[in-house]
């Protein structure tokens, strides 16, 4: 098994983590809502990746394998509002390549990702799953994330 690194993604890995973005969405919200831009990591990832790579609000985290990229994670903190007056990190994105899964990538990245939103005084973590990701949802309860909100829709 060849050993999993983690380290901050820098400008020249921009094209590998718009091409898994977008894998994850179409892996994702492709099966899960046709309302989403399927297309939006190929649009407009490059320059919102790299503006994340260079944030001091904003985390971006490669894993490689053998030297090869195998997945990322995305995330950011938020500050306080007068309605929810609590430093909050959001998990915005993560992706692990098939062959990856099941073999505690996913798990490093967001351990990874909780010692950098405890740096930066995060009071809280989020993420979101669709309602529907079964395995996503059960992913995220393995790392301590529980239930908080739930969101509807309907059509008009």
């Amino acid at each position: 098994m060849t050993e999993i690194l983690l380290r901050a993604a820098q400008g020249r890995d921009i094209e590998a983590i718009v091409g898994m973005s977008h894998a994850l969405f179409r892996e994702d919200s492709g099966t899960r809502d046709p309302f989403t831009n399927q297309d939006w990591a190929r649009q407009e990832g490059n320059e919102y990746f790299s503006n994340l790579i260079v944030s001091d609000s904003g985390l971006v985290l490669m894993a490689e394998a053998g030297g090869e990229a195998v997945g990322y994670l995305v995330g950011y903190v938020a500050q306080p509002s007068s309605v929810r007056p609590v430093r909050m990190a959001v998990l915005e994105s993560m992706f692990v390549s098939r062959s990856e899964r099941g073999r505690g990538t996913g798990q490093k990245l967001v351990d990874a990702f909780l010692v950098w939103s405890q740096e930066r005084d995060a009071q809280r973590v989020s993420v979101t799953a669709f309602a529907s990701n079964d395995a996503a949802i059960c992913f995220y309860r393995r790392c301590g994330f529980e239930p908080h909100t739930v969101a509807l829709e309907r059509s008009v």
